[in-house]
């Protein structure tokens, strides 16, 4: 039979028979020509996304009325061709059997516009649509059969059907190249090894890519297809052994599990809410969470047959379709986010499998493999991060880094490049600075090759890097290098690079935050929402990260109302996304209890309660001594602070003690990640000192309060506001004590350096009072006039305007980002205008000289 299927050639088979009903022979053979053409660009989708230009073929369809204008707008809105290849080709199973889509678009593939040489290629795309067949099911071929001897014509040439399941005798594998005769003898060993089993197919056809278009357009119009581990089908009536169909490289029927329970289950306080509600949008999600539940418990399946070795010889997981159809759809990986704690023990297996992968790879040999190897590596850490697990994630891409490293070569020189971009980015969100520093290196290393190459330079898009590098550094102290890369970055995005454009803004508001630059931190936070909402939604990741960044705004500039409206906002967001106690919860319960800690809301403990419940959710998934708790425990601190102080009187010390311990605990994580002398450690010796303060440990506080200035002058510049602001703390206590001439130097110093870029600041307006009062205090009074006549003119210059942020402005429609770029930063955008005119120039000129 092998030999009877013609070279490039894919055979789908292992169809379970659909219900016989009474239909006409007419309808019953559109039906099974429409399900074919299905077929055909599923089976040959890596193709046609590598191959096709959209371009070349968007004008006929549109003639031809397969498209809309919607349509065209939405495919052009790709970033790359294969991006708007993909569209292209998960918009086509959606049009209606009337636009006879499949025949206009193999049409438009046999004359599209364009040379010789695109002509030539589109031949060969129409001829692997052609030479693409479905394989009909054994208990159904009498049926099919009679059908087929009354059509006059068939659209396909017949061939054997396969050999029932049963007799294993005759089963047999279908390759779809001559050349796996070569293997002819390990096959028979397999095949000895797992008589109960039929080769169906040995390749995979799916491109890894975002296809769950396509993938739900085919489950829902065949009812033949077998289930993609999802569950159990009878192969025939003699046959009672429960099978799967288990898809991958190789795709095969195997025997289910025995006593088989998925452990992973939906939560049972959101299923209880979803099937009591009666509203669409509910039922809506409910449908969705079974679908996600069903495409995990898949994984949980193929990876408890791999434990009991009854999967085929050389089937990794990684690669299955049930993991290809989870990491196919990025914009959905927050979805499994509440299914962590089972994932998570199947990352060990998923990351031992993708190592296999890599050492049995080729990359010279096998182009379309290893490209496909390539993009699985970046999706299964994507994966990982969202899901915050940050060493697996780490492992990934680290693999995937030195296989490209092994097997360098110019094909692979750019997925290197992006690769240790990831590794950067994965160890600066996992706090390890060290190893992101020696990535970011490693980064730079790579790019002196490529941009070598002929238009090399247009290749590479340095944005990301430049995030990475900026968030490296404002989070060591290196404000003024931080800020600066952070500024760069924003120029180096492509219009259509949606999702680094939101990253560069919530990156920038940090960094133009750092720098006291309010009012243009504020235009980004706007921004960065607006971007995210517009091209993301409001479930999306992105849109959630960039409410996160406007909360840090909000919270350090604006006491207002709006703060805290927008802090629950993104609390409602990341429960309505996520569900689930995980650290984008616990960020967002942070942001709140931040911003009534800076409206000084403490009628109620929501303040506390908010804090505290950050903390219980990030304790419970990372170690107790991970970096990332640092931010959680100061704001934890701080609000046991002010519960003591707003509390009753007999938990007032307890709960001060308490405060004094998460404190310290915060001070030795910050030591052992940033180091002895940095800015988080300081600002954690300012916390300190405060509570000790409040304690009536005047000594104690004293020594960490002056620790804090001594440590924010070793690392920071003297006009920096977080040295200026420890200066004004520790006047502040001079103050109280009537330390007045000790008070006196700090707080002048602090006024005369700090610059506010006419935006009023409460804690500055406060340090003037104070200095005023100290002069006062020591009969001073010509200082004590000339300090009263300074606010005076400070508070002209910096009014105390409201405003800044209005909730309703989140709404607003977006811009382009080039427009943007332009109002906001005049200067960079005319420099990098300037800079492309003199490389055009350059480039002119080497061509002319090349000529004479």
């Amino acid at each position: 039979m092998a030999s009877s299927v013609r070279r490039n050639t894919y055979v789908v088979g292992g169809m379970m028979p659909a219900p016989i009903l009474p239909v006409s022979k007419v309808e019953m053979e559109t039906s099974r020509t429409v399900r074919q053409n299905l077929m055909r660009l599923k089976v040959n989708r890596i193709a046609l996304v590598q191959e096709l230009k959209v371009e070349n073929i968007l004008p006929i369809l549109r003639e031809k009325g397969v498209l809309t204008s919607a349509d065209k707008n939405k495919i052009v809105q790709g970033s790359t061709n294969q991006d708007k290849a993909r569209i292209l080709i998960d918009i086509l199973p959606t049009k209606k059997k009337e636009t006879d889509w499949y025949r206009h678009f193999r049409d438009a593939l046999l004359g599209p516009n364009g040379g010789t040489e695109v002509k030539k290629r589109y031949h060969l795309l129409v001829e692997f649509l052609d030479n693409t067949f479905i394989q009909r099911p054994a208990s159904t071929k009498v049926k099919i059969s009679g059908v087929d001897n009354n059509v006059d014509s068939l659209a396909f040439p017949k061939y054997e059907l396969l050999p029932e399941i049963s007799d294993s005798s005759k089963i047999v594998a279908i390759d779809d190249d001559k050349s796996s005769t070569q293997n002819s003898e390990s096959e028979k060993s397999r095949r000895n090894k797992s008589p109960d089993v039929l080769v169906l197919n040995s390749y995979s056809q799916s491109d890894g890519e975002e296809n769950g278009g396509t993938e739900r357009e085919i489950n829902d119009n065949t009812s033949e297809i077998g289930s993609k581990v999802s569950g159990s089908a009878n192969i025939d009536k003699n046959n009672k052994e429960a099978m799967t169909l288990v898809k991958g490289h190789l795709h095969q029927w195997v025997p289910n599990p025995e006593n088989f329970t998925s452990k992973i289950i939906m939560p049972e306080e959101l299923l209880s809410k979803l099937e009591k509600s009666s509203s669409f949008e509910d039922k809506e999600q409910l449908n969705y969470e079974k679908k996600i539940l069903a495409k995990l418990q898949n994984v949980e399946m193929i990876t408890v047959l791999k434990k009991q070795d009854k999967l085929p010889a050389g089937f990794e997981l990684c690669m299955c379709e049930a993991m290809v159809e989870i990491l196919g759809e990025p914009q959905f990986y927050y979805s499994y986010v509440k299914y962590s704690k089972s994932v998570e023990s199947l990352t060990r297996d998923l990351i031992e499998s993708y190592s296999t992968v890599l050492k049995t790879i080729n990359s010279s040999q096998n182009k379309e493999a290893t490209d496909q190897t390539i993009i699985h590596g970046f999706q299964l850490c994507d994966f990982f991060l969202e899901l915050s697990f940050f060493h697996e994630a780490e492992k990934v891409i680290s693999l995937l880094a030195d296989f490209l490293t092994v097997d360098s070569n110019i094909d692979t020189w750019m997925a290197r490049y992006k690769a240790y971009v990831k590794l950067t980015e994965v160890r600066n969100r996992n706090y390890n600075f060290q190893g992101a520093e020696q990535a970011y290196f490693w980064s730079v290393q790579m790019t002196w090759p490529i941009q070598l190459m002929s238009f090399g330079k247009d290749l590479i898009e340095e944005g990301g890097l430049l995030v990475q590098m900026s968030h490296y550094l404002l989070e060591q102290g290196s404000l003024t290098s931080g800020y600066g890369w952070a500024k760069r970055a924003l120029q180096e995005f492509s219009p259509n690079n949606h999702v680094g454009i939101v990253n560069a803004l919530c990156n920038g508001v940090m960094a133009f935050c750092s720098k006291l630059q309010i009012k243009k931190a504020g235009e980004m936070s706007i921004q960065a929402v607006i971007q995210a909402k517009s091209y993301f939604g409001k479930s999306h990741p992105l849109y959630l990260k960039a409410l996160l960044h406007m909360c840090h705004f909000t919270s350090e500039f604006i006491q207002e109302d709006v703060t805290l409206q927008i802090a629950e906002m993104t609390l409602d967001v990341a429960l309505g996304m996520y569900g689930c106690p995980c650290l984008q919860v616990a960020y967002a319960h942070r942001a709140v209890s931040k911003a009534l800690m800076v409206l000084h809301k403490f009628d109620s403990d929501d303040y506390y309660n908010h804090s505290m419940e950050a903390v219980r959710i990030v304790r419970g998934i990372f170690p107790t001594q991970h970096p990332i708790l640092y931010a959680f425990l100061h704001t934890f601190a701080s609000a046991l602070q002010w519960k003591a102080l707003n509390g009753p009187k007999e938990v007032h010390d307890s709960t001060l003690h308490w405060a004094e311990v998460e404190a310290k605990q915060a001070l030795i994580i910050s030591k052992s990640c940033y180091g002895d002398i940095s800015l988080r450690t300081a600002q954690i010796y300012s916390l300190l000192g405060q509570i000790y303060s409040k304690m009536t440990r005047l000594d104690e506080a004293e020594v960490n309060l002056k620790q804090c200035v001594i440590d924010m002058k070793l690392c920071q510049s003297p006009t920096s506001h977080y040295y200026l602001l420890s200066l004004a703390t520790l006047g502040t206590f001079y103050k109280i004590l009537h330390r007045h001439q000790e008070a006196v130097i700090l707080l002048k110093e602090a006024v005369s350096n700090v610059e506010t870029y006419g935006v009023y600041q409460r804690w500055i307006h406060v340090c003037y009072e104070h200095l005023a009062a100290c002069y006062k205090s020591i009969n001073d009074l010509e200082s004590y006039h000339q300090t009263q006549q300074q606010l005076q003119i400070w508070l002209e210059n910096n009014p105390n305007e409201t405003g800044m942020i209005k909730i309703g402005v989140l709404d607003s429609l977006t811009q382009p980002y080039h427009q943007f770029l332009e109002t906001f930063d005049l200067w960079g955008t005319k420099m990098k205008k300037v800079k492309h005119q003199l490389t055009d120039v350059i480039t002119n000129a080497d061509l002319n000289n090349s000529k004479i």
